[in-house]
């Protein structure tokens, strides 16, 4: 009955049989019979209009129709699937990148060819001319797609260029170029070790030998964390700097702010990175509270000028809370003096954080090693391989041998994320970072430093200062001739 009154006009044929029910008894159990097998009809014929028409094109035609709107369909072969476009589209582009890389050193093997420039300079609107950087309603066809990146590396300075020496970084490995395509397959984000359980063990293992390299014995537990580059790492050692005066001095910072503290103040080589001013300036510190100390003719910080900027800030009523040491300064590359640093700020209960973004990596040579004495002793430590060991940017390490102070400082504790109870509590390093999603940085340089090994990278840096000093050399001879 329920399926049948589904439709209107059955309710005509009912009514007529209930007419009919006082006339004869039979003739209402024949009605009710037809009804009973027109209702079963109907039923099964709604079924069938409903259903969704089969396509008449199989997923292979439907590929080959998707190929042939872009152009490259062959009809003697069996046609890829979407899928298989986009798998060839990125074997293609890696093709494209390795003749990118590589065109300078085998360009360089041959007498007939020249090594391309550094960079093809063009005027923003020739740029925008030779690439469609359109983002359409529509798709684009992988070949678009190939003819832009094309014209994408064309107009791109090539870094890994023996030629380039603009900035502080250049070419990369390969082994580190491997890692960095990994990474971004993996897709992995470090704030837990069960979405990051390789490289969560990766990172605690590489951390432990750059600490070691630093100084810092085996025998102390220390700690780190990548940074989205050197400025991040700078600021972090300014905020612990400021957690642990705060702490000692019975602030809570991270709860009572700016407003409960005493009117701090830190110092830095007047050679030292701008990034200490825009650190102090997020942190509510006050760029006011950066006092730059006078550096000597190599960019070292002069000690006794440091010394005495100290006694000055205490004198007024101020709280030193850090001091920023520099291994290797931006534009002259001086290493300042850390044990004489590290002397003053003892006296006076200072955090020392070393600036050795840049400098740092001269650890891996036992030759230039001696650049860095004293570092032991510092607190923090920034170190960058992505500027002197050819990892591709941005690989940004902030270490620390104070291993109470990282977490404490920049701790929330989402229970949804950071739950107490699980297991392997001790490999999620989300909360010791200001983000929470947190590109792996380690896989790359693990590969590269594994590839390598320390020979190999105290090798390399050694071949950088001898041609820093060539240079130099060279520098020096022309100025005196023209002289």
């Amino acid at each position: 009955f329920f399926v049948s009154s589904c439709h209107p006009c059955h309710y005509t044929l009912y009514g007529f049989s209930f007419v009919l029910y006082f006339l004869s008894p039979y003739f209402f159990l024949l009605c009710r019979l037809f009804v009973r097998l027109f209702s079963s009809f109907s039923f099964f014929f709604f079924l069938m209009i409903r259903r969704p028409p089969r396509s008449t094109l199989s997923s292979s035609s439907a590929a080959s129709d998707v190929y042939k709107r872009q152009g490259t369909m062959s009809t003697t072969t069996t046609p890829p699937t979407p899928d298989d476009l986009s798998r060839d589209f990125m074997r293609r582009t890696m093709d494209q990148i390795d003749a990118w890389l590589f065109q300078d050193s085998e360009a360089e093997s041959e007498d007939t060819r020249e090594p391309r420039p550094v960079v093809k300079l063009a005027l923003p609107d020739v740029i925008r001319s030779a690439i469609d950087l359109a983002i359409n309603p529509t798709p684009r066809s992988h070949k678009d797609l190939t003819a832009q990146i094309d014209k994408i590396l064309e107009y791109s300075v090539n870094t890994a260029s023996p030629h380039f020496h603009n900035q502080l970084f250049a070419a990369c490995t390969p082994e580190a170029l491997a890692g960095e395509f990994i990474t971004a397959a993996t897709n992995a984000s470090m704030y837990t070790y069960e979405v990051a359980p390789v490289f969560s063990i990766m990172e605690q293992q590489v951390f432990s030998k750059m600490c070691g390299l630093l100084g810092w014995a085996n025998t102390q537990e220390h700690d780190g964390i990548f940074c989205p580059g050197g400025s991040i790492s700078n600021m972090y050692g300014m905020n612990l700097a400021r957690f642990r005066k705060c702490r000692s001095l019975g602030i809570d910072i991270k709860r009572q702010g700016m407003r409960a503290c005493p009117d701090l103040v830190c110092f830095y080589t007047e050679q030292g990175h701008y990034s200490i001013q825009k650190a102090a300036c997020f942190l509510g510190i006050g760029m006011d509270s950066v006092v730059p100390v006078k550096a000597d003719q190599w960019g070292r910080m002069v000690p006794s000028a440091l010394e005495a900027a100290v006694d000055k800030a205490i004198s007024n009523g101020q709280v030193p809370f850090m001091i920023q040491a520099t291994a290797g300064t931006t534009v002259i590359g001086g290493y300042d003096l850390f044990n004489d640093v590290c002397d003053i700020a003892q006296k006076h209960d200072i955090w020392v954080h070393v600036d050795g973004c840049w400098g740092a990596s001269v650890v891996l040579s036992p030759t230039h090693r001696h650049l860095m004495a004293g570092v032991e002793r510092a607190d923090s430590v920034s170190w960058n391989p992505h500027k002197m060991m050819g990892i591709p940017l941005q690989c940004a390490a902030f270490l620390t041998r104070q291993n109470d102070c990282l977490m404490p400082a920049h701790a929330y504790g989402a229970k949804y994320l950071f739950q107490k109870d699980k297991l392997n509590t001790e490999l999620d390093t989300g909360d010791k970072s200001i983000q929470c999603g947190r590109k792996v940085d380690v896989l790359k340089l693990w590969l590269s430093w594994a590839r390598f090994g320390d020979q190999g990278y105290a090798d390399h840096v050694d071949n950088l200062m001898d041609c820093a000093i060539y240079l130099a050399q060279q520098v020096t001879a022309t100025e005196l001739t023209r002289s």
